[in-house]
């Protein structure tokens, strides 16, 4: 069984167990109020309908295993290989602050701008960190794509909750397998890990080398890792309440990529636009290709709004 449907499994049992507990007490309640029916036929009849509507909501937000299958990097028995070879010893487990993380991060001593906030007990991009508490909903699809080691992937899966997914794209094996520890060591079941790069077509792209001192600041170009490009369309995503696209200056080949599965759901989209560029030092061609990639999402029903230095929302009209 792979990775993914042995998660997929472990969620199954995980939300149906929470949400019987829930019924059942709801049934007591309802109980206290009824001369005519039973407790135990009331009780019955609530865990059906509560174990149904699990069912249901698991299954809108699960996709295939085909969905899921490399169509041209057949590299899956290798990734995995690498992953259950994590140094374990070249890492320290560091405490996540705040509410919404109550978990721990592996962070190894790579000198990175994100992992330095991480260890000083700083969250990454609360900004971006706002955005995805306000408008995450619980027990639909969420979309991380450009997760890094999973900061926002593992607020997301709080979000998302037990009949929720969160997909997490991260096309650098070091990352991705950082991300996969990350999300086991914190038990967060309902996140699937993705080593895809998302792009408007189908192919086998090169990244470039790590960006020194910014590990996640890698971009597709050419010396790096090798990795399947996807659409974001491809998977079949379905009940999307939030897209989180950081993905290096890729965001018109990401965003065309995902137009079907956008119009088909609605979702609100986070979106860095030209990231390390400020709207007022950017040079005309930067300005040029933000002013096209906010037009982009507008064409698809949506006001797009800047939140951050480089950062918009697109919230459906």
């Amino acid at each position: 069984m792979t990775e993914s449907s042995t998660s997929s499994s472990r969620v199954l049992v995980v939300g149906f167990i929470l949400l019987a507990v829930v019924c059942l007490y709801q049934a007591f309640r309802l109980s206290q109020f009824s001369s005519k029916v039973s407790e135990d036929d009331i009780s019955l009849a609530l865990l059906q309908e509560c174990v149904l509507n699990a069912q249901a909501t698991v299954s809108t937000n699960e996709i295939t295993e085909d969905a899921l299958t490399p169509r041209l990097l057949l590299d899956t028995d290798d990734i995995a290989d690498y992953v259950e070879a994590f140094p374990v010893d070249d890492y320290d487990i560091y405490p996540m602050p705040g509410g919404l993380i109550t978990g721990n991060l592996y962070l190894d001593d790579v000198k990175d701008v994100i992992k330095d906030e991480l260890k000083k007990g700083n969250l990454w991009e609360t900004h971006v960190i706002d955005m995805i508490v306000k408008y995450a909903q619980r027990g639909t699809t969420i979309l991380d794509v450009g997760a890094h080691i999973g900061v926002h992937s593992l607020i997301m899966s709080k979000l998302a909750g037990p009949t929720g997914r969160v997909y997490a794209y991260e096309p650098q094996k070091k990352l991705y397998r950082e991300l996969v520890h990350n999300m086991r060591l914190n038990d967060a079941i309902n996140v699937v890990p993705m080593r895809y790069a998302a792009g408007d077509t189908l192919a086998v792209i090169e990244m470039n080398p790590p960006t020194q001192g910014n590990e996640g600041g890698t971009s597709v170009g050419e010396g790096g890792d090798q990795a399947e490009l996807r659409t974001i369309d491809s998977f079949g995503f379905k009940n999307v309440s939030l897209i989180k696209l950081d993905v290096e200056h890729l965001e018109d080949q990401v965003l065309e990529g995902a137009r079907q599965t956008i119009l088909e759901s609605n979702p609100v989209i986070l979106v860095e636009i030209q990231g390390g560029y400020l709207p007022d030092s950017a040079p005309p061609g930067i300005l040029k290709k933000k002013a096209a990639t906010i037009k982009r999402i507008e064409d698809m029903g949506y006001s797009v709004l800047r939140f951050g230095y480089y950062d918009y929302v697109g919230i459906p009209n």
